[in-house]
């Protein structure tokens, strides 16, 4: 027989690996949804964007969060369902996808 001690731990370590890869799926979905709409509701008719004060970095924050939501999405899937990915990274866009979907949702 074999020792299991070592498997047994490293198969924990992956399905917590899974858990992080599925919570930032769904944290990145969730953060993608409303900058999408602002981004919507910033460019005009006709294509045209407000080119100064909080409509113009209310433009570029969406754009940014939409990048790092598409990041997260991404990452989170082959996390979650390949067990492919880096935990940095994980931690990373788990932590500052749950803060712009925080601040998204922020009442003005």
């Amino acid at each position: 027989m074999y020792d299991t001690k070592l498997s047994v731990g490293q198969e924990r370590l992956k399905s917590d690996k899974r858990q992080l890869g599925g919570m930032i799926l769904l944290l990145a979905s969730c953060a993608l949804v409303f900058p999408m709409a602002n981004l919507a509701t910033r460019v005009g008719p006709d294509g045209t964007t407000d080119n100064e004060g909080i409509p113009l970095s209310s433009l570029i924050a969406s754009v940014f969060v939409i990048t790092l939501g598409m990041i997260g999405l991404l990452t989170g899937y082959l996390q979650a369902v390949h067990d492919f990915g880096n935990l940095a990274l994980t931690g990373f866009l788990l932590l500052f996808n749950q803060l712009a979907w925080m601040v998204s949702n922020k009442k003005s």
